[in-house]
């Protein structure tokens, strides 16, 4: 009894050590020599959530395409399977494609020159040459049949056969402010063995999309993580079928390309060739139009001006003459809606309208419509109308498709990319005011927080305040 006493006592002697250590320490009473504060155990941190490593690799993509000034390569596209046997066709081009500085987003020109190749009988059949150019809002090709190089909007460029033909060596994703977007948000990815391909060797990853409707396995570069080649997967009657796109001889640079780079990248005129350009608008004297856009505008180095070339006036309806002393007046349009209806500029007057320029690819509308949204309750019940002016869509299903207006007073007017032009706006999306005289009372302005409405209100309501008053 005794001897389990004293064991009793040296455990309860032995777990006391530790808190008469703390007594000794300084941090063991306040300065008065009272209790001090108990300060709580820091809480555990958060676990971030682990990338899919397909993802990521997609991500390093997008990244390296972000920085990429210009790329070079070799593409060729072509078709395996049944569901081909009849279509199917080789294209080969060399590519080059530059950010143009102070242009319109995603702010790439594309040349591609190479060949299409038909099947035959019994081999390969009859070869046709292209050699075409995306500028943006507009598309140049080569007409050898014509003996013209044409140019035409990107949205009426699309039924010619130079485009058609050219297209399948066209990847949208190296030209997207937004590249690889249905791949990073993929159903599935399987990350396989890495594998040579043209000499490089790649990272390969099997991707699920549509929520797996769709699949296709990509050879990224290991250390550039740029596409090298692509199958598409597409299942029919006759089995498995697959759209393939190879890319070789892949040069990135991360500089801004020169004057004559971009240059380069104009398709090029025959001797003995006709050009047959899209109308631009006389250009102010010595101004120049902006830079990236169309030609002309502030040289590289921010001081020079570079001389815009002069073409034909566009045909558009001439304003009418405008007030003494007063603003200029807004360039004239007459757009299409969706279901077909016509919208001209001149069907306004008595109005103030707000002209939002932009695309659904338009990167800033998320952070622009909630303003826009208090703007259109704000003036509600008052002539004020607001139109977004579709540029650089796919296609009208597109456009309707990505518009997600804030409030149904905000409309929808297709292919509005030579309004973009006569207007001057540059970036998207910006924003424009019209007066009830069709007068311009705010130029395309870029958006920027907290500002840009700022400014259109008060426009707004000022000429709200000098419209008279309409009898009750």
């Amino acid at each position: 009894m005794p001897s389990s006493y004293y064991r009793v006592a040296l455990l309860v002697a032995m777990c006391a050590v530790p808190a008469l250590a703390q007594e000794d320490s300084p941090e063991a009473t306040g300065v008065d020599g009272s209790a001090p504060a108990v300060t709580p155990p820091p809480a555990p941190a958060l676990e971030k959530p682990t990338e899919d490593p397909g993802k990521v690799l997609f991500q390093h993509a997008a990244e390296t395409l972000g920085r990429a000034q210009s790329i070079r390569y070799h593409v060729k596209s072509y078709t395996t399977g049944t569901l081909f046997k009849r279509t199917a066709r080789t294209v080969q081009a060399d590519a080059s494609q530059c950010r143009v500085p102070g242009g319109i987003l995603p702010g790439w020109r594309l040349r591609l020159t190479g060949s299409t190749t038909q099947p035959g009988q019994g081999g390969e059949g009859p070869t046709e040459e292209f050699d075409i150019a995306w500028l943006m809002l507009n598309v140049e090709w080569v007409d050898h049949e014509a003996k013209k190089v044409i140019e035409k909007p990107f949205q009426e460029s699309k039924r010619v056969r130079p485009y058609n033909l050219s297209n399948p060596a066209r990847l949208e994703d190296l030209t997207s402010y937004r590249p690889f977007q249905k791949e990073l948000g993929a159903t599935a990815y399987t990350v396989e063995s890495q594998q040579e391909q043209g000499g490089v060797t790649c990272d390969v990853i099997l991707v699920e999309t549509n929520q797996g409707k769709n699949k296709a396995r990509w050879w990224l570069g290991a250390e550039d993580h740029l596409p090298r080649k692509i199958e598409r997967f597409i299942e029919g009657p006759g089995g498995t079928s697959s759209s393939i796109v190879e890319f070789t001889d892949v040069r990135v640079d991360y500089t801004a390309p020169s004057p004559n780079a971009l240059a380069a990248l104009r398709v090029s005129v025959p001797e003995g060739y006709a050009e047959d350009r899209v109308p631009q608008p006389v250009p102010v004297p010595g101004a120049g139009t902006p830079g990236g856009l169309l030609g002309g505008g502030v040289g590289p180095d921010g001081g020079k001006e570079v001389p815009t070339i002069e073409r034909p006036a566009a045909h558009i309806p001439p304003p009418p003459p405008p007030v003494p002393a007063g603003p200029p007046q807004a360039p004239a349009f007459d757009l299409m809606t969706p279901s077909g209806a016509h919208v001209a500029l001149d069907s306004l007057r008595g109005q103030v309208v707000l002209l939002e320029f932009a695309g659904s690819w338009s990167v800033n509308l998320r952070l622009s419509r909630p303003e826009l949204a208090s703007f259109l309750t704000q003036h509600g019940g008052k002539p004020v109308q607001a139109f977004t002016l579709a540029v650089r869509e796919k296609s009208k299903e597109s456009a309707v498709e990505g518009h997600h207006p804030p409030a149904p007073a905000l409309g929808l007017l297709l292919n509005a990319e030579q309004t973009a032009v006569a207007f001057g706006a540059a970036t998207f999306p910006c924003y424009a005011v019209v007066g009830p005289n069709g007068e311009l009372l705010v130029a395309p302005t870029t958006y920027k927080a907290e500002e840009t409405f700022h400014a259109i209100n008060d426009a707004v309501e000022k000429a709200l305040a000098k419209m008279p008053i309409p009898p009750k």
